[in-house]
């Protein structure tokens, strides 16, 4: 599997933050991927999903959401960590977290492989600033799983003209169902799919063997119209 390393960006603010990038090992010219992470910071399970993004195809960059609160967070999912995740979470400013998201954008359509397009992608709390940064970013497309805090920014959806997929469980009190019509009444642009049961049980995103799978941006970067 590709492996990454850390790389310094810059906010026009002046704030300087850290990403976890990884390249594709390809010579072509290739699509890059914003991948935002859960509550949990750039932890082992962020790091090891942008390997396999970067493994189909992917420059694929995971920037530190919470670095403008504290610096390299990585936290597990139970305990202490899962308080303080909480705690991260709810001071995270929207209004400079997209200007970061921004900033990796950038770094990626700007880099010497780049074909010039971008997504993103996000999970739980990523997944509610992927919809934030379709509508204040400038990335081609964007993907949310179970986008947390999404029903606070509707009104932000009639700002968006990208192609947006919504992903939701049937059962999940984080990111209910319904959020997803409420998005697409604003926004003809955003598409949404979903599964049975609860996240934890989402066969959509498990191997057979239990272990995660991959969800892709709902089209190539690489070839597809909208992304031209």
């Amino acid at each position: 599997m590709t492996s990454g390393s850390m790389v310094d960006l810059s906010a026009a603010d002046g704030h300087t933050f850290r990403a976890y990038s990884v390249s594709p090992e390809v010579t072509e010219p290739v699509g890059g991927l914003v991948l935002l992470h859960e509550i949990f910071g750039i932890n082992s399970y962020m790091r090891t999903m942008a390997e396999i993004f970067a493994g189909h195809g992917f420059h694929t960059l995971v920037p530190d959401l919470f670095a403008r609160q504290e610096r390299d967070v990585e936290l597990g999912y139970s305990g202490d960590d899962f308080t303080h995740a909480l705690e991260l979470r709810d001071n995270l400013d929207r209004s400079t977290v997209t200007l970061d998201i921004g900033v990796a954008s950038d770094f990626l359509r700007g880099g010497a492989t780049s074909n010039g397009r971008v997504g993103t992608l996000g999970y739980c709390l990523g997944g509610g600033l992927a919809i934030l940064a379709a509508a204040h970013t400038d990335v081609d497309t964007a993907v949310s799983y179970y986008g947390v805090g999404v029903q606070d920014h509707l009104d932000l959806a009639e700002r968006i003209n990208v192609p947006v997929l919504f992903h939701v469980a049937e059962h999940d009190h984080y990111c209910p169902r319904m959020h997803g019509p409420l998005l697409q009444r604003r926004s003809p642009g955003i598409k949404m799919s979903s599964s049975t049961g609860t996240r934890a049980s989402d066969t959509h995103l498990r191997h057979s063997d239990g272990t995660p799978s991959t969800p892709m941006p709902p089209t190539s970067l690489s070839t597809a119209p909208c992304c031209t």
